[in-house]
């Protein structure tokens, strides 16, 4: 019995930390998706919806702030009519003054719906109520990436234009033009064997003069040297003898 009411026991402690563990994890993903907060509809009308999907995200100011409940079209306004889920946190910042976008996010190209907050002072667009649209058609869209690109390329060929104009004030090509014919004007006199350096080079046989003058030059002076030290040496001699008693 004893083994038993300690199984049951604990089996009742594991499942009341489970079900606790549910709940509070349960609470944190409402708290940060707002699942138990009622959201606030909006609607507004755009001739277009341009592949915009139930569910899409909705951002105000680029924040993420709901999504997008539902699509309908207008037969007599020939308009879709979008109506959004925004969180209540974010009501203050729609106002009569604030507009809404379509965009597109991503590389896959999703579309999403971007409001632009309004001024404190305008009224505030209560819960069910018509948000502006503007219009903006995907040539729009893509007109404007054209002109991004090509600013972006602007910039590029004046940077480069600019580091190309400092290289060539700092390299005197003509200075360095004039270095190299000198360079060329050397070389082709030693070649031919103008100036010393050149017949020295060109000419073997003053090579092999210069060569043995230099070595008579240092065979005369060991000689020289020899003949001295062959003097001092019988003058040392011829000294010792005389100091010598007869």
């Amino acid at each position: 019995m004893k083994k038993r009411y300690k199984a049951e026991l604990r089996a009742g402690i594991f499942l009341n930390l489970g079900l606790l563990l549910g709940m509070v994890a349960l609470f944190l993903i409402g708290s940060r998706f707002n699942v138990f907060s009622s959201a606030l509809h909006y609607n507004f009308a755009v001739p277009n919806a341009e592949g915009l999907l139930v569910g899409a995200k909705v951002f105000v100011a680029g924040v993420s702030a709901g999504k997008v409940n539902r699509l309908t079209l207008d037969e007599k306004t020939r308009k879709v009519l979008v109506q959004i889920d925004v969180a209540p946190g974010f009501s203050n910042s729609i106002r009569e003054d604030s507009f809404v976008e379509l965009r597109t996010q991503g590389i896959l190209g999703d579309k999403a719906v971007m409001i632009a907050p309004g001024s404190l002072d305008k009224p505030i667009v209560p819960a069910g109520g018509m948000i502006k649209a503007k219009s903006t058609s995907g040539l729009q869209q893509l007109a404007q990436g054209g002109a991004d690109l090509i600013r972006n390329l602007d910039q590029l060929v004046q940077e480069l234009s600019s580091f190309s104009g400092k290289m060539n004030k700092q390299l005197d090509l003509k200075k360095v033009n004039r270095a190299m014919a000198r360079l060329d004007s050397i070389l082709a006199k030693l070649d031919r064997g103008d100036g010393t350096l050149g017949a020295l080079l060109n000419d073997p046989t003053l090579y092999d003069d210069a060569k043995s003058l230099v070595g008579q030059v240092n065979q005369n002076r060991i000689v020289r040297n020899l003949i001295r030290k062959s003097i001092r040496d019988a003058e040392e001699k011829q000294a010792e003898k005389e100091t010598q008693p007869g």
